[in-house]
């Protein structure tokens, strides 16, 4: 048997009521009613008490009385235990943040504040709200509301997962057409376009300082020999995420022990904590590369040795290994810089170019290449190849129109299906000839096989000595008139029968 009790404090009563009774499992239970009147606070434990009663009976399982449990946990609690969740899988912290940030807007928005307040067709209709608000261009993007739609249903399999929800009310919720309306669609460059970017991100540096300074003369070597370094640097940068595929963030967190720069197999290392999918992958790195990078280290190794020697700190022999391989690797604004310097439209018709665009030019190189689909897919680190036949590869007008010359026949084959269209007789449909002479139909074909044909007088002197009418038998040469007949290609007519043909 349970009860209802209100705490003291200062001698008087204070807050809601609360409820001790004894659980399915014979423990003594103490919680907060949440309610000031003692008649409600009465019905929640004589709820409470029933429900412990069809758990002891077994006619509720323990998941469902684990979820009944956390019914009355408010979604803020739930929400921070799904972070702590988040955390503790060594999500990256941009991406925690990011989620908990939807799930506080998705809660506001529909007024979600219990597990039983979540609603898949309550949602829908906040979604349809983002949708249709053109004020001020706030209207979510269906890939924005796609993501709002995965982040709820991932938290609500995890809440399914902890034995805190029976199900997930938004496992038949639809997700938007992406294609529809496509916010931001990149595009690859062309190999002149990638040669002038890397140009003009080599030279970059050096030109904005002496425009700038606004003469050519008066620099330092140092600040010269500093300011060709920046652009060697960035060109590499560009160079490794338009060879090997490499995001941003992957090349920013690149250091110098993921570098295997030696022997006849070098190679760059993505540790799991750089990449997006928390694998880690090792690459090959093509032989040119791997010696501009070899050159780009030793000229740091260089530079530090005679910043060293000027202050008379300790020289150092190398570089550390956790030193970054970038100090100053680039950003979008730095992109967009280096694609004015070397006359590159950023954003056209086809797309627009990023960093991340440069990714996608790096899978439609390799689809152009022939390469195999599986081994581009481990290139560039998908988790089907799907995604980079389907996102990351781009087939423009060219590509097509080089596709659809290969399916043509080649000019030889055309030669000589022509040559022997020429050589070969024209061969006609059975007809029926003309009693005398020839129609017109046989005589627009003079000289053809159609003149062949004998005349219906001749056919019919054939059938009159044919075997059949004349009574010869098989032997001697009776057989040479039949062939006769056959080879005129007409079966022996039986006795009595005419012959009709058409003139027509």
């Amino acid at each position: 048997m349970g009860r209802i009790f209100r705490k003291t404090r200062d001698g008087k009563l204070a807050g809601p009521y609360q409820m001790r009774f004894r659980n399915a499992a014979g423990v003594v239970v103490e919680r907060s009613t949440g309610c000031k009147h003692k008649d409600s606070a009465a019905a929640v434990l004589q709820s409470a008490m029933q429900h412990e009663e069809r758990l002891r009976s077994g006619l509720i399982s323990r998941t469902e009385a684990s979820a009944k449990d956390w019914q009355c946990v408010p979604l803020v609690e739930h929400a921070a235990a799904y972070e702590r969740h988040m955390k503790n899988k060594d999500v990256t912290p941009r991406h925690v943040d990011e989620t908990q940030q939807m799930l506080k807007r998705i809660f506001a928005g529909c007024q979600f504040a219990h597990i039983t307040d979540l609603s898949g067709p309550v949602f829908e209709h906040w979604l349809f709200n983002l949708r249709e608000d053109r004020r001020d261009n706030k209207a979510l993007s269906p890939r924005r509301r796609n993501l709002y739609l995965v982040t709820l249903s991932g938290f609500c399999n995890w809440l399914v997962r902890e034995r805190r929800a029976m199900e997930n009310p938004f496992k038949n919720v639809s997700a938007s057409n992406e294609r529809v309306d496509r916010r931001r669609t990149r595009r690859v460059l062309s190999d002149d376009e990638i040669g002038r970017l890397l140009d003009a991100a080599q030279r970059r540096p050096l030109v904005e300082k002496r425009v700038n300074r606004g003469t050519e003369a008066g620099l330092k070597p140092e600040t010269i020999e500093k300011l060709t370094a920046l652009g060697r640097e960035r060109a590499l940068c560009y160079r490794l995420m338009m060879e090997l595929g490499l995001r941003a963030g992957e090349v920013r967190g690149l250091e110098i022990r993921d570098l295997r720069l030696e022997g006849a197999s070098c190679s760059v290392t993505i540790r799991a904590e750089l990449e997006k999918a928390r694998r880690g992958a090792e690459l090959p790195l093509p032989a040119d590369l791997a010696c501009e990078l070899h050159g780009h280290l030793s000229k740091r190794i260089e530079s530090a040795q005679g910043i060293s020697k000027r202050l008379g700190s300790p020289i150092p022999a190398r570089l550390h290994p956790l030193d970054p391989v970038f100090p100053s690797a680039p950003s979008v604004k730095v992109l967009d810089r280096d694609l004015r310097l070397a006359g590159i439209s950023k954003s056209t018709t086809a797309g627009t170019v990023d960093l991340h665009a440069l990714r996608h030019t790096c899978a439609t190189r390799l689809a152009r290449l022939n390469v195999h689909p599986a081994t581009a897919q481990k290139i560039l680190r998908h988790a089907t190849v799907q995604m980079t036949l389907g996102i990351y590869t781009h087939a423009n007008m060219d590509d097509l129109r080089a596709a659809v010359e290969l399916a043509r026949p080649s000019q030889q084959v055309e030669r000589e299906a022509l040559a022997m269209a020429e050589n070969e007789p024209q061969k006609c449909p059975p007809q029926c000839p003309p009693k005398t002479g020839k129609t017109g139909h046989f005589l627009a074909q003079e000289g053809g096989i159609i003149a062949k044909y004998p005349t219906i007088d001749a056919i019919q002197a054939h059938i009159t000595n044919s075997p059949i009418n004349t009574g010869y038998s098989s032997g001697g040469n009776d057989w040479h008139k039949k062939e006769m007949v056959n080879g005129m290609g007409l079966e022996p007519m039986a006795t009595g029968l005419k012959v009709r043909c058409s003139t027509n």
